[in-house]
């Protein structure tokens, strides 16, 4: 059983506010050593750490830290370099088409403040296009929840949630009847509920604040088991990114089960 693990971080002039979800309420003063050894060891530092605010949630608590540096020169070993100073924030600047990046990245997905789509990769077009077009028809434009639940981490599904937990891992699947059916293609032991393959889409993946358009785009790739999954769910293996280490990990997972 892990202590906890952080769930948000802001930074500011003098450190950092740190936001822990600890899985036992009680335990938090541990969380404190623990922050102190790490600017030790990986930051080469003397840090302070404070916590300022306690909240319980059943068998559950979320922390906050206060976490300053007590012997600084200079810069802060704490705080990354501003990449602002040396990139651009104007949209216009971007050296890469839509086209390109949804074909990079086949599986993204942006969207707005309102949840509205502006965006998608071609793969996940492919899978889901058919909800683009009938949201057209009828006068409206695609949202984020329309077509997908999050399923972890367990938030609620509002725009300023999801970003202050932009440095979680974020696990979304399709709604139930958003893919279209390809029911003749799954296995035929498919009413066993253990072994039956998913008429949904998984994708892992992370939050990133796009704060140029005020959107979140979510960066992620398609989670499936073996190509039984693949065809229930209408998807080729074509449609993940070559540079998508899902892809090595399923050529691994058919080998290890061919050979069996």
């Amino acid at each position: 059983m892990g202590l906890g693990h952080e769930v948000a971080s802001e930074r500011s002039a003098v450190g950092l506010t740190d936001l822990v979800d600890i899985e036992k309420p009680g335990l938090h003063p541990i969380v404190l050593g623990i922050v102190k050894v790490v600017g030790k060891e990986f930051f080469n530092t003397e840090v302070r750490a404070d916590i300022s605010v306690v909240s319980e949630f059943g068998d559950r608590a979320h922390v906050t830290l206060e976490v300053t540096e007590t012997k600084k020169e200079g810069k802060s070993s704490l705080l990354p370099s501003n990449a602002a100073d040396i990139l651009s924030s104007r949209p216009d600047d971007l050296p890469i088409g839509v086209k390109t990046m949804c074909a990079a990245f086949p599986f993204h997905v942006l969207f707005g403040r309102d949840f509205g789509i502006r965006q998608a990769g071609k793969g996940l077009l492919r899978l889901v296009g058919h909800r683009w077009k009938e949201s057209k028809a009828q006068g409206r434009h695609l949202k984020f929840d329309d077509i997908f639940d999050i399923t972890r981490p367990v938030i609620e599904c509002t725009f300023e949630s999801i970003r202050s937990y932009c440095n979680q891992v974020f696990v979304v699947q399709t709604k139930e009847g958003v893919l279209k059916s390809h029911s003749s293609k799954c296995p035929e032991n498919d009413e066993d509920t253990e072994n039956s393959s998913p008429k949904v889409l998984r994708l892992k993946g992370q939050m990133v604040s796009v704060e140029e358009t005020d959107s979140i785009m979510f960066l992620c790739s398609p989670r499936v088991k073996n190509i039984d999954d693949m065809r229930c769910i209408g998807m080729f293996f074509s449609d993940m990114a070559i540079h998508d280490p899902a892809r090595e990990l399923f050529l691994r997972s058919h080998h290890h089960r061919g050979r069996a």
